[in-house]
């Protein structure tokens, strides 16, 4: 079955002079899909198979192309805004045809030139288009297992709360405020450990590793700082967690447990002023 909004490996089933008609491998429905030719690598035979991405051209066909889009079906991306007109807008997807947002998709109001994130799906006209409504299709019956690694896309931030975000684009996610140091936006994809599976299946992410693990790149963080610096730094226990945050981009919390392990390696000491290297680069 050729499916809209995804990629497939296809097999050349005849040439014509404008291009490639491409069919499923293995399939007894004669059912062909055109590929223009210039979009083919050079060389490309009858029976060769070709991963292509299906969508739907300006005559509204469906049509082949090895180009990548810069979203795919049920999927979260970044897109610009090209034209609004009163119907909707359209957006740069990267592919000839923009990819349609209609009026009633929006949430707030929009101009060109505007960045807005979406998720793609197929409307009731088999087409495929974009709503603002990015919730749509988050679930929270994910199999995941605490201290899983996936990506996620920012879709909401509340001061109050955190940062929601859908992990693999699919699952309902949040990461706790106490646990943001930088700055972050709507849109941004992430690499977060699964820290907590509530009860409601909602999956609670976290920037960090295991802490054990965490502590060991803290460490090397800060070493790496001092390095950097001529070995002193002038920071230690008294100073504020603003200022750590600000300099390690890390919690007080975790500076102290990455100082306390460099102490017992033996690979700095403690000043009233700040911290010195006693280690070298060699070592």
């Amino acid at each position: 079955m050729i499916e809209l909004g995804k990629y497939q490996e296809l097999i050349v089933s005849r040439i014509k002079g404008s291009g490639f008609y491409l069919k499923e491998p293995n399939s007894d429905v004669d059912y062909e899909i055109f590929l223009p030719g210039f979009e083919a690598a050079k060389g490309t035979a009858i029976d060769d198979l070709i991963n292509v991405f299906i969508y739907r051209d300006t005559k509204d066909e469906l049509i082949a192309t090895t180009k990548d889009p810069k979203i795919l079906l049920n999927k979260l991306a970044m897109l610009k805004v090209v034209k609004v007109a009163e119907i909707g807008a359209f957006l740069d997807w990267g592919l000839g045809k923009d990819l349609f947002l209609p009026h009633s998709e929006q949430l707030s109001l929009i101009k060109e030139g505007d960045n807005i994130l979406v998720r793609m799906y197929i409307d009731k006209s088999e087409r495929l288009a974009a709503t603002m409504k990015t919730q749509r299709g988050i679930t929270s019956d994910s199999s995941y297992s605490i201290d899983d690694t996936h990506e996620a896309t920012i879709y909401r931030i509340n001061p109050d709360m955190g940062i929601f975000v859908a992990v693999e684009d699919q699952y309902d996610g949040l990461i706790l405020k106490q646990e943001i140091l930088g700055n972050y936006n709507v849109g941004d994809k992430l690499l977060l450990r699964i820290a907590k599976i509530r009860e409601d299946g909602k999956l609670i992410m976290s920037f960090k590793k295991r802490a054990n693990l965490q502590k060991d790149d803290d460490a090397k963080h800060i070493l790496n700082e001092l390095h950097d610096n001529n070995g002193f730094l002038p920071y230690n226990d008294n100073s504020s967690p603003e200022e750590i945050n600000k300099f390690f981009s890390m919690s007080k919390k975790a500076f102290k447990r990455a100082l306390g392990k460099l102490l017992k390696n033996g690979q700095i000491e403690m000043l009233d002023n700040g911290i010195k290297i006693i280690e070298t680069r060699d070592n």
